[in-house]
């Protein structure tokens, strides 16, 4: 049976900020794959910027970068998706310029067991993926790496924790909750400004 306490968690990792290192103190294995895709736009996104190209959008995997404005010349105009599987549906429309956008949900990639689903996210805290009724966490921030790093982070925490942390950092945070039949959603005051009122 594979102990997974001997191989997870950030405590079998050794940060040396001066140095800029991580040393593995066990045998475990490192994922970036909570900012890879918010990375990879920023990436993007900085090249552009270096050959003069200020008007443009980035888009990593649904991890998105803006500049400047659209071809209509007017800022961009993003969709949050509703979190449901079967159809693909917009829940809230933002209106955004230089700002990058990411979003961490539970109802793309998933599992089930018996009936069950289970999140592709994990807790690690428990180790378990997540079982709290949080579905779609999206964060506005400057860089699409740190963005990325926000949703999820947020989604393991939950609805009221994740809407405490982003109302206390002033975090432009849109939250999609489930609820028995339908959803709920919240969002923090510094979000309200980028969202298109019908």
């Amino acid at each position: 049976i594979l102990d997974l306490n001997s191989t997870l968690g950030h405590q079998h990792l050794k940060f040396d900020k001066q140095a800029r290192k991580i040393m593995k103190l066990a045998d475990c294995k490192i994922s970036l794959n909570a900012i890879a895709k918010g990375y990879g736009a920023d990436l993007v996104a900085e090249y552009l910027h270096t050959q003069n190209i200020c008007n443009f959008m980035v888009e990593v995997a649904g991890e998105v970068v803006t500049s400047g404005k659209n071809g209509n010349d007017a800022n961009w105009r993003l969709a949050i998706e509703k979190p449901i599987t079967d159809i693909s549906s917009h829940q809230q429309v933002l209106i955004i310029s230089d700002m990058a956008i990411a979003t961490s949900g539970d109802y793309r990639k998933y599992f089930e067991i018996n009936n069950k689903r289970f999140s592709h996210v994990l807790d690690p805290k428990t180790q378990k993926p997540i079982m709290h009724k949080l579905a779609s966490v999206t964060v506005l921030d400057k860089s699409s790496a740190r963005a990325d790093a926000l949703a999820t982070a947020m989604l393991v925490m939950g609805d009221k924790k994740a809407y405490e942390f982003a109302e206390k950092h002033s975090l432009p945070v849109y939250l999609i909750i489930k609820k028995d039949s339908d959803f709920e959603v919240k969002h923090t005051d510094e979000m309200s400004k980028y969202l298109l009122s019908d």
